[in-house]
């Protein structure tokens, strides 16, 4: 049994025990308490399904799509969930809301490097500093229980105006695949502010989203400026994804503070950390 297609159909309480089926849909189906127990769940479509209280216990789920799907007190394990397409708005069995996951390498600065990030420029215009590293007068106080920042975080050098780096994700068949089918939408989350603190000046850091076509051609462009402040999480919806995006380039910009005078610039920086961007269904 494999390639079914049962959308919008009632199978509470139902038994696909050991069951082979690989890209099968089901669709905004009610599956509460099903049992799926051993079976090959491999590319299944659950978008928008009642699967609550139903048995993931040793299934194969791996690029499967959970999005928007309800999984409350169901049995399914978070490494299945992890390695499942998408689970993107889904309730989770512990009630929280399930995204996916960050498609940028050393989003976190962790690293304390800017690897896996291409500067535009001057290698050196932008560094991972240390928290507790830079000097006492651009130190970074954390005053956010919620905010567990690690070693570093990203900046421009002290001798530059304005530095800028880059990532270029490139869009698996999957992805395209499933951008054409629905409505998604990339966030863009993560901590910015300005150091040290001051008036909360914009424009300190601004993030552009870029959509790439296959013959390296721009779709659209989205840039924004999160709002300065002492520490701010921040998360943006960026337009939705158009049915021929292959590629996706996402830059930050850190400039300096306004000009004390003609001839000096604030020793305000932007800043930024746990720069992250997903890609999540509507």
């Amino acid at each position: 049994m494999s390639f079914l297609y049962l959308s919008g159909v009632d199978l509470s309480n139902a038994s696909f025990h050991g069951r082979y089926l690989v890209n099968s849909t089901f669709i905004e189906s009610t599956l509460t308490g099903m049992n799926f127990q051993h079976s090959d769940l491999r590319d299944v479509d659950f978008y928008k399904s009642s699967l609550s209280f139903s048995s993931f216990a040793n299934a194969r789920a791996s690029g499967s799509d959970f999005s928007k799907a309800n999984l409350f007190g169901a049995n399914i394990k978070i490494d299945q969930l992890l390695d499942a397409f998408s689970m993107s708005g889904a309730v989770l069995p512990n009630k929280t809301k399930g995204r996916n996951e960050n498609l940028l390498g050393n989003g976190d600065a962790e690293k304390c490097t800017t690897q896996q990030w291409i500067i535009n420029g001057h290698w050196s215009s932008i560094r991972a500093y240390n928290y507790s590293k830079r000097g006492e007068q651009n130190s970074i106080m954390i005053n956010d229980r919620n905010f567990y920042p690690g070693k570093c975080y990203f900046s421009a050098n002290n001798n530059i105006t304005e530095a800028s780096m880059h990532q270029i994700i490139q869009l698996n068949d999957k992805y395209q695949q499933w951008i054409r089918q629905r409505r998604v939408i990339p966030y863009v989350r993560g901590y910015f502010g300005e150091l040290p603190y001051n008036s909360g000046q914009n424009e300190q850091v601004t993030f552009i989203v870029t959509q790439i076509d296959s013959q390296n051609q721009t779709l659209h462009s989205f840039i924004h400026h999160p709002p300065m402040s002492k520490l701010r999480y921040y998360e943006e919806a960026v337009k939705p994804l158009l049915a021929n995006v292959t590629k996706i380039r996402i830059e930050i910009q850190f400039k300096r503070g306004t000009k004390k005078s003609q001839i000096e610039y604030s020793t305000n920086y932007g800043f930024a950390d746990l720069i992250d961007l997903s890609i999540e269904s509507v």
